[in-house]
């Protein structure tokens, strides 16, 4: 199974099924708000 070492992710990820649901599935991975992910 994939366990990231950290989330980079847009704001509005919470506005989707699937970005609360992996929000859900790694709340103990390091998260990071970004403006954009072109920008990454």
């Amino acid at each position: 199974m994939f366990i990231p070492k950290a989330i980079y992710y847009e704001e509005n990820i919470v506005n989707y099924t699937l970005g609360k649901e992996l929000l859900e599935k790694f709340k103990d991975i390091p998260k990071f708000v970004i403006e954009s992910h072109n920008n990454i």
